[in-house]
């Protein structure tokens, strides 16, 4: 661990303390139970991640497909005049993906675990909203994951 201090116009100071991530060669054999429930734990926030990779390629670069008409019951010409909202919306999705992932590779495993219930927060309320405006569907592939995400973050 080290400390690093910081100075602003002299006035105000901070520390900031970056601590290293332990090597797992160097964790007793106990510790690899954790490790296992951690993996567990993960996989969830890793599934609602790939979920959000899944639908940013959807809605940036297969949307006037017949991949993407199909996953959005699109009719190609509403496809093709709504084909920048989506990209919009794909880049979106793709920001709460990295955010899981930012989480959980985050070397403070505390703070990790706060990024990553946020924005498993963030995706389960646009998943409500979704639901409630597009579809129910939007709830089971969207908010299930994502409270299943929290539940593991939470218990793990």
């Amino acid at each position: 661990m080290y400390n690093v201090n910081f100075s602003l116009f002299h006035k105000h100071s901070f520390t900031l303390i970056i601590i290293e991530p332990v090597p797992l060669i160097s964790l007793p054999l106990k510790s690899l139970n954790l490790v296992k429930m951690s993996l567990v734990s993960s996989l969830p926030v890793y599934t609602v991640s790939l979920i959000h990779g899944y639908i940013l390629t959807l809605e940036m670069f297969l949307w006037n497909t017949p991949r993407g008409h199909k996953a959005f019951a699109l009719k190609p010409e509403y496809a093709a005049s709504t084909a920048v909202l989506a990209a919009n919306q794909g880049l979106y999705n793709g920001f709460l993906a990295a955010g899981l992932l930012w989480g959980l590779h985050h070397p403070n495993k505390q703070f990790g675990r706060q990024i990553q219930l946020f924005f498993l927060g963030c995706v389960t309320v646009a998943g409500i909203y979704g639901g409630a405006t597009v579809g129910r569907k939007i709830l089971l592939v969207q908010v299930v994951p994502a409270v299943a995400g929290i539940a593991a973050v939470l218990w793990g």
